[in-house]
């Protein structure tokens, strides 16, 4: 049986989620991602852990290893997802930057931005989650096309908030999915009990938290990163990009001037 089929049974296997749809593929190193979607998401209950407790009870740890990122989505089929950045409009409407602290002394970095052209269709989000000590990239364009958003308008929900909300929500989950890993690979490793250093993952309150770009000081590690983001060509209208070039040359300044800071 396929991995994909074996994740299909599993989750098909919890009662509590109902009618779940599954929309998974396999990417060029082999790794499973995309979206499972039901109405049960809606409530406000830990369904990562729910999700990601029973596949890694089912699966080889090789399998779950496979596993790069799910998301769980309430929202039934409204989201196309791309991965083409050259797809991305012109008109830039608002920047957002988040940020994870970790156990380990390093941080989640992440970075949502919207385009859209006057007319609001099609509205695009393109969001980046990274974390260079952790060997971490995500990143994904969601597409809301006319059809999308006409059906959003009729309930009365606007398309900026839903698709910015919607984002931030992923970048959420990709950074909980990430942790909840690091969490079961150092319980099984013997290294320390299930209740470990990552187990805050698992708590109602764990958030990302807004960070104040301008005055953040990144990492050398980050640095590198974020230099081969900043030269794709298909993102060079972006604002986010003179304002990460900004906060690059700032950094250097304070790295080479051998002052230490320590992450949050």
């Amino acid at each position: 049986m396929e991995l994909i089929d074996k994740i299909k049974d599993i989750v098909n296997g919890i009662s509590t989620i109902k009618e779940p749809s599954f929309d998974l593929k396999v990417d060029n190193n082999s790794c499973i991602t995309g979206t499972i979607r039901s109405k049960s998401f809606e409530d406000d209950r830990n369904w990562y852990k729910t999700v990601y407790s029973a596949i890694q009870a089912a699966l080889r740890p090789d399998e779950v290893d496979k596993i790069k990122m799910i998301f769980l989505d309430s929202q039934m089929d409204l989201v196309s997802e791309e991965q083409d950045l050259s797809a991305l409009g012109t008109d830039v409407k608002r920047h957002k930057y988040w940020y994870s602290p970790t156990p380990d002394k390093n941080r989640y970095l992440a970075i949502i931005d919207m385009r859209y052209p006057k007319t609001m269709k099609p509205v695009k989000v393109f969001y980046i989650v990274i974390n260079p000590e952790y060997h971490f990239k995500e990143n994904y364009l969601i597409n809301y096309e006319s059809k999308v958003i006409d059906f959003l308008e009729l309930q009365g929900v606007s398309i900026l908030d839903y698709a910015f909300d919607n984002a931030y929500n992923n970048v959420e989950a990709a950074i909980k999915f990430d942790l909840m890993k690091r969490q079961s690979k150092l319980f099984e490793s013997g290294e320390a009990k299930w209740d470990n250093k990552y187990s805050y993952v698992n708590e109602k309150k764990f958030k990302i938290k807004p960070l104040n770009f301008t005055q953040a000081i990144l990492t050398e590690s980050e640095i590198n990163q974020l230099y081969k983001i900043i030269k794709l060509k298909s993102l060079q209208q972006f604002k986010f990009i003179s304002e990460v070039k900004k906060q690059i040359d700032f950094s250097l300044k304070l790295i080479k001037s051998g002052k230490s800071f320590e992450i949050d």
